[in-house]
């Protein structure tokens, strides 16, 4: 393949795909080396059985497979998704079981809980953990996003109430980088800038590692410090449950339909480009003020989530 071609077929799928897809065929591989099983149709098969009936949601098994199909293009090897690898697939979706289930949701009451309780430690570690929670929430960032954000990116204070707007330059549903201005609340402005003036962050990423003593040593955060960041929070406010990175994203989803938006108005502040993810996060809230809800019970729906 000429490098012409290999620069745009590069640019095809975006890097957190493809670091995605890359952590997905070392599990795989791992998963038949200690099987001494080749990687081929059928005993990818075997691996999307085994890893769903141990806990792995439908969801990740299609990015298993997707990752596998990812592969093949990239080396030029056909055949390693065929029909076996399909059907087991449909299977796992039409199985009515959904893996260890959809993480736990944290609703912006919730949140706030959280984010007192890091910032009133008054340390930077606490001002940090607060800052990046209540942007998490605010603007339904993944946890790549969280990772991601620079100082550029953010216009602080952009009217009265003490609001700030996020660039986010490229996402999951962006592929193109077109990007999109979120709106972070005055609170979680006056988070952001609390931390930025503890640790003295000019340009570059926002989120930092810190050192014993508490003071920024210029290492940007990995996703999987952001991860366990998010979850310790959540686990030191005393909240139980299948907590994750993620349940920032998911719980804000909730909390809007709670408070009455609609699923294209959720679709917006999540930037989904398909209804199908929007509808599954926020799937109870909606459910409460569904037709039926609404013209044959006179219920509103809100659930003060």
């Amino acid at each position: 393949m000429s490098p012409s071609i290999n620069k745009f077929t590069e640019r095809a799928i975006s890097p957190n795909t493809r670091i995605a897809y890359e952590k997905a065929i070392c599990r795989i591989r791992k998963w038949l080396h200690t099987r001494k099983l080749g990687l081929k149709d059928a005993t990818i098969a075997k691996y999307l059985v085994s890893s769903y009936e141990s806990g792995l949601s439908h969801s990740t098994c299609s990015q298993c497979v997707a990752a596998v199909k990812w592969l093949g293009r990239e080396t030029g090897t056909s055949g390693l998704v065929g029909n076996t690898t399909s059907l087991v697939l449909k299977g796992i979706a039409r199985s009515g079981k959904h893996g260890f289930g959809q993480v736990k949701g944290l609703g912006w009451k919730d949140t706030d809980r959280v984010i007192d309780i890091q910032y009133r430690k008054g340390t930077p570690a606490g001002f940090r953990n607060a800052a990046m929670i209540a942007m998490g929430s605010d603007a339904l960032l993944r946890v790549s996003e969280i990772q991601a954000v620079t100082v550029g990116e953010l216009e602080i204070n952009v009217n009265s109430n003490g609001a700030s707007l996020l660039t986010i330059p490229r996402s999951k549903t962006d592929q193109e980088g077109i990007g999109e201005k979120k709106l972070l609340g005055p609170r979680t402005t006056e988070l952001i800038e609390r931390w930025l003036r503890t640790s003295e962050i000019r340009n570059g990423k926002v989120f930092r590692r810190l050192s014993k003593a508490g003071k920024t040593i210029g290492r940007d955060l990995t996703a999987t410090s952001v991860r366990r960041i998010i979850k310790s929070s959540i686990a030191e406010a005393g909240l139980n449950g299948r907590y994750s990175g993620h349940s920032l994203r998911v719980g804000s989803t909730r909390s809007l339909a709670a408070q009455g938006a609609s699923l294209i108005e959720i679709m917006e502040e999540g930037r989904w480009k398909s209804a199908r993810m929007a509808a599954h996060y926020a799937s109870d809230p909606l459910s409460l003020r569904s037709a039926t809800a609404r013209l044959r019970y006179g219920s509103t729906g809100n659930a003060g989530l």
